[in-house]
């Protein structure tokens, strides 16, 4: 993402614990799309799948308002292999009324073992985004044990224009 100027009102706001957001549970992610930024992700986890098999990523989501309707979608990317976009092309529009969204990737043999980062593209239009209850699954071992799940690496400083 861009560097906002010195100066410069913020494209987007996020805010992680917003009980605004709150499905279930006590809080949710808020995400304030001022102006679209198309390269915006909320990053979920970084997993190492141990065998080729489904990534399902599962949330609920909506919007406070009926205009704008903003966009969500699932990305995931290849962190071992250069940042490689994997998938998902499944865009959503977000509705008034909670939704559960689902969306499974299949993930090919050539990944088993890679780093993957698995993240919500939010940044594609204007509008307030809520977001709660979000999971991430990935294939077993043959031996049944869960794939290795790593948390998103923290920001070194905040270059995008995002409060």
């Amino acid at each position: 993402m861009q560097q906002a100027a010195a100066g410069a009102a913020p494209q987007m706001r996020v805010q992680l614990r917003s009980p605004h957001a709150a499905l279930s549970g006590k809080a949710g992610v808020m995400v304030n799309v001022l102006e679209p930024q198309p390269g915006a992700r909320l990053v979920l986890c970084r997993i190492v799948p141990p065998q080729q098999g489904s990534l399902k990523v599962i949330f609920w989501a909506r919007t406070p308002e009926k205009h704008p309707q903003p966009r969500i979608s699932v990305d995931v990317f290849d962190v071992t292999a250069g940042w490689n976009w994997i998938g998902s092309p499944d865009e959503f529009r977000l509705t008034t009324a909670w939704q559960r969204f689902e969306v499974t990737h299949s993930l090919p043999l050539t990944v088993v073992g890679h780093r993957l980062e698995v993240g919500l593209q939010v940044g594609r239009s204007t509008g307030v985004l809520l977001i709660d209850d979000v999971e991430v699954w990935g294939p077993r071992s043959v031996d049944g044990v869960p794939p290795r799940v790593l948390p998103p690496p923290v920001p070194l400083v905040n270059s995008s224009g995002i409060n």
